[in-house]
């Protein structure tokens, strides 16, 4: 169906790996069974920038026991639509050679890391259910991720045209014929902004206008719009933020 298909780094950012790159995903094909995909249990963090993080438990190629594959847990980032940065594996080391990395779970806050926890053992699978293993000892992890390794924070390359913060609150609203959004652009980018209504259906839209980084204030005409709630769109270059307003 239209629009519903997979595009890399845009409706899907997260696979398993070739590790080895040579072409191939090369498993034994006998992962633990927890009924879900090869790549699964993701979490994902936003910080106060606008910064995606995403963490996840893959089936990894080159980590086995000799009969079944172990997942390790990786992560990656993204500063805009489109714009996602390496996949790291986070328990690559020599200590988790071994280990069978699973249920990852994020703290919702960060600061210059991202933090999480997770599951290891040495067997994959489960004890209660899906494969039954025989009961064991398992471990509860904490890891600390500094942001830096997952995306280039802070540089100019990596940076998003606009944030959240950078985005103002229409001003007046509610309001009925004009209304403005201040704008602080962290770099030059063609920038325009679509108003849609409650339906997702896009009802104004601005021409697309090539900007340079600074302040620059955009227009929204409500004349033409009915009384009720909408939502205005600031798309600049790969970064797109919404906020709601009110038209009388």
């Amino acid at each position: 169906e239209a629009g519903t298909e997979l595009v890399e780094d845009e409706t899907l950012v997260a696979w398993a790996q070739d590790v080895d790159e040579n072409g191939t995903w090369d498993v034994l094909g006998e992962p633990g069974l927890y009924y879900v995909g090869a790549s699964s249990m993701p979490q994902i963090v936003i910080d106060d920038n606008g910064y995606i993080f995403l963490v996840y438990s893959s089936v990894t190629e080159t980590y086995d026991n000799g009969l079944q594959d172990y997942r390790h847990i990786w992560a990656r980032g993204s500063w805009g639509t489109g714009s996602w940065g390496d996949f790291v594996d986070l328990t690559g080391g020599l200590v988790h050679i071994f280990d069978e990395c699973v249920f990852p779970s994020v703290s919702p806050t960060s600061d210059d890391n991202i933090y999480l926890m997770f599951q290891t053992d040495n067997e994959p699978g489960l004890a209660v259910r899906g494969d039954e293993d025989p009961y064991g000892d398992n471990n509860i992890n904490f890891m600390s991720v500094m942001k830096t390794e997952l995306i280039a924070v802070g540089t100019d390359e990596h940076k998003a045209p606009v944030t959240e913060e950078s985005v103002s609150q229409n001003m007046p609203n509610p309001f009925n014929g004009t209304s403005w959004v201040n704008i602080d652009l962290h770099k030059s980018c063609e920038v325009f902004l679509e108003v849609s209504n409650i339906a997702g259906q896009t009802v104004y839209a601005t021409e697309k206008r090539l900007m340079q980084s600074g302040s620059h204030r955009l227009r929204i005409d409500a004349d033409l719009l009915r009384p009720g709630i909408y939502f205005y769109t600031v798309h600049a270059g790969e970064s797109s933020i919404t906020k709601k307003m009110i038209v009388e």
